[in-house]
């Protein structure tokens, strides 16, 4: 070693107890003056280490985990153990979780509300996962305990079974909810079965404790049977008490028919067994009681009480039940009694004919046919009454066919299928034969008689087929003769009761040609055809004869059916005068029924003949508006154009003078002015 070191080692050996002697004078004033230099107080739970801060904290080292566990022993037990959450976290300093100096009311933080409690040990289920931190880990003084806690039942939970079940609490309830328990019948230890499975816990532990391993019936159920010395199990079973085992299927005791579905109390009242009787009158002498007829079993089965089986058909009861009288139950005809009961129809049946076949003492019909008195004298005779025309199988249809119906009205047509009610309604024996009994005339009103035979028959009313018309003084032929009556006679048969002339053809037909040719359309119409007309004779029926294109004209061009009755016979009647009045001439002077527009007018009738060329003039080159009278009959008022204008004519010299009606060149020389013309 070289000189030098020696003495720098020495001189750190001499400053070394001088550094730890100053340090040790620096320590207690830090101690007097600790509250200069704490971050803040301790929480409740440490505030009795507020001035030994060695208790938690070494010099130049913080705050070690083993300073923790030196108080917390119980907790570094676990840890040591793994136990619990801590052992999990066992490498982090406590200070990450548990902070201190923030006051003393503050305390160290409680694990987060999504603290994973399982990693304790302990998994939070059903509704002890609902529930707050506080309910298992309240404060203890100055702190909360969170670790340490039991985790049995009871340390949170009385036992109110009071340890008679054990303590595993888990063997009937479960953390999802305290009710419905778990223990299931097949594990109790008197297994449970029928209606004791469906039974609660405390329908049987009242106070909660646990019973005896066999109980008997009557520590949970009531004995209403008296002093019975039976047990229950011999009459009963767990699966429904009115399930009763008891079967009655030996004598004497022996039930038949609906006695073995007869609740007990209905023989047993009271619940009491012994000395029941069985008579038959014991249980049912209230049921219906009537007069004695001897055992009950003689009528009655233990099947059915209702179904009396009682012979009614011996010889010896007069009565045998035969048809619908079988079914009918015996208080349907022995209401007050069954002994004395008559016999007779009219005992149980009201009589809806009211005695009409009573005939003796009966005035009234006395009157009728022979035929209808002997079938009523043979009903009453004979002593059946109803039977004669009714039986049991039925009320109806009654017996009487139409053979026997014959002897009063023979049935015919739709009289055979009506229904006796549709002509008896009121009564049989008074029902009249004739056709106005049933059928009212409403129609005719007495107008044909009361014979409705004459026209109808009894298959069909409306259907009239036999009636001879030609008794009315009008016989029906032709397009008459296929016409239904209402036609003429109206839906109600009266439209021609009040007419004034019933035959005559305007009552029904109306007249299309007014009154020109009179009421008789026999003149030219017939019954086979309304619209064939046969030829009208103009010429001897009218002062009028039709010639030439007349002839071939159409009635309806000169009448129409609302012309007057008389038309004139002038042509401009129809044809107009296009001559406005301008001659006194008839048209037939100049024209012609089959040419119009040649004109036959003689000329030489008038002042003016015509003569020479005039006689080939057409009538328009004189009379040109056309206007006949009044017209010149110089040659000027015709030629006035033609007259050449000259000194060659003299003014006193005419067209005659050297023209004729023939030619109008001049025949010869021009002849000499006549004396006194002028110049």
């Amino acid at each position: 070693m070289t000189p030098a070191r020696p003495r720098a080692a020495m001189r750190i050996l001499c400053a070394l107890p001088l550094a730890l002697a100053a340090l040790a004078l620096a320590v207690r004033p830090a101690r007097a003056d600790l509250g200069a230099v704490s971050p803040g107080k301790l929480a409740a739970a440490h505030a009795a280490f507020e001035a030994q801060c060695e208790r938690c904290h070494v010099p130049f080292g913080g705050v070690p985990q083993r300073q923790c566990l030196a108080c917390h022993t119980d907790l570094a037990r676990r840890i040591a153990r793994g136990v619990g959450f801590h052992p999990t976290v066992a490498v982090q300093p406590c200070t990450g979780c548990h902070k201190e100096h923030r006051g003393r009311d503050a305390a160290t933080p409680a694990p987060p509300s999504a603290f994973d409690h399982r990693t304790t040990g302990f998994a939070l289920d059903g509704d002890h996962a609902r529930i707050a931190c506080e309910r298992c880990h309240p404060p203890a003084g100055a702190s909360r305990r969170w670790v340490g806690i039991a985790t049995s039942c009871r340390s949170c939970h009385a036992d109110r079974h009071r340890g008679t079940l054990g303590s595993d609490c888990t063997r009937c309830h479960r953390p999802s909810g305290w009710l419905p328990t778990l223990y299931g019948g097949a594990d109790h230890r008197t297994p449970l079965s029928g209606g004791h499975a469906r039974l609660a816990c405390a329908d049987c532990h009242r106070a909660g404790l646990h019973l005896a391993p066999q109980q008997p019936c009557v520590m949970c159920h009531a004995q209403p049977h008296g002093g019975t010395t039976r047990t229950c199990e011999t009459c009963h079973r767990v699966a429904g008490w009115k399930q009763v085992a008891y079967t009655h299927a030996f004598p004497p005791s022996a039930l038949p028919g609906k006695h073995q579905t007869a609740a007990c109390l209905a023989c047993h009242p009271a619940f009491r067994f012994a000395g029941t009787p069985f008579a038959c009158a014991a249980c049912h002498d209230k049921d219906r009681p009537h007069e004695p007829l001897g055992a009950c079993s003689d009528c009655h089965s233990p099947l059915s009480w209702a179904g009396a089986r009682f012979d009614h058909d011996r010889p010896a009861v007069g009565f045998a039940l035969t048809g619908r009288h079988r079914p009918v139950g015996c208080a349907g005809c022995h209401a007050g009694g069954f002994r004395g009961a008559g016999g007779r129809c009219e005992d149980c049946h009201r009589d809806p004919h009211r005695r009409q076949f009573a005939v003796a003492g009966r005035a009234e019909h006395f009157d009728r046919p022979l035929a209808q008195m002997l079938a009523l004298l043979a009903i009453a005779e004979s002593g059946r009454g109803c039977a004669e025309c009714h039986t049991t199988d039925g009320w109806r249809p009654s017996t009487i066919t139409a053979a026997r119906h014959a002897g009063w009205f023979a049935l015919r047509g739709a009289h055979a299928a009506a229904s006796c009610r549709g002509c008896h309604a009121r009564s049989i024996v008074a029902t009249a034969r004739a056709c106005s009994g049933c059928h009212p005339d409403v129609r005719h009103r007495g107008r044909f008689g009361s014979d409705c035979e004459t026209c109808h028959d009894e298959t069909a009313w409306s259907r009239v087929t036999a009636f001879d018309h030609a008794r009315t003084g009008f016989a029906l032929d032709n397009g008459h003769a296929g016409l239904a009556c209402a036609r003429c006679h109206g839906s109600d048969g009266l439209r021609l009761a009040g007419a004034a002339a019933p035959t005559a053809c305007q009552t029904c037909h109306a007249a299309p040609h007014g009154t020109q040719f009179g009421e008789r359309c026999t003149a030219c119409h017939t019954t086979a055809s309304f619209h064939a007309i046969p030829p009208f004779d103009h010429a001897a029926r009218s002062d009028f004869p039709l010639e030439l294109r007349h002839a071939a004209l159409p009635c309806l061009s000169c009448h129409d059916a609302r012309r007057r009755p008389v038309i004139n016979r002038a042509c401009r009647t129809c044809h107009g005068d296009p001559h406005r009045g301008s001659n006194a001439f008839d048209c037939s002077d100049c024209h012609r029924a089959d040419r119009w527009r040649i004109v036959r007018f003689d000329h030489d009738l008038t002042a003016y003949p015509l003569t020479g060329r005039h006689r080939i003039a057409a009538c328009s080159g004189c009379h040109a508006n056309p206007t006949w009278t009044g017209v010149r009959t110089d040659c000027v008022a015709c030629h006035a154009f033609d007259r050449p204008r000259s000194q060659s004519h003299p003014g006193d010299i005419t067209c005659e003078d050297c023209h004729t009606p023939t030619t109008w060149r001049v025949a010869g020389p021009r002849a000499a002015p006549r004396r006194g013309s002028r110049p």
